[in-house]
């Protein structure tokens, strides 16, 4: 289920700043982290997130952590 759970919030995080009109480097910056360390979280590289780190992820793409979550869950700004 965890291998899931990361493609499920991978996906998400993709599509939603897609939908944003953001670049991985402007979704970096939002974070105040690198753009290595973005890119990584969101080719799942990364899959031992803190919820501290989806919290920050959620507020960069405006959304709620549980939204990152969800099946499909994109929408529209």
């Amino acid at each position: 289920a965890a291998v899931y759970l990361s493609q499920i919030l991978t996906d998400n995080m993709r599509n939603r700043r897609v939908a944003l009109n953001l670049s991985q480097e402007r979704t970096a910056e939002r974070l105040g982290i690198n753009l290595r360390r973005y890119q990584s979280i969101e080719g799942g590289q990364r899959s031992n997130l803190t919820l501290e780190t989806l919290k920050a992820v959620a507020k960069a793409l405006e959304l709620e952590p549980w939204q990152l979550l969800m099946p499909g869950y994109v929408a529209i700004p």
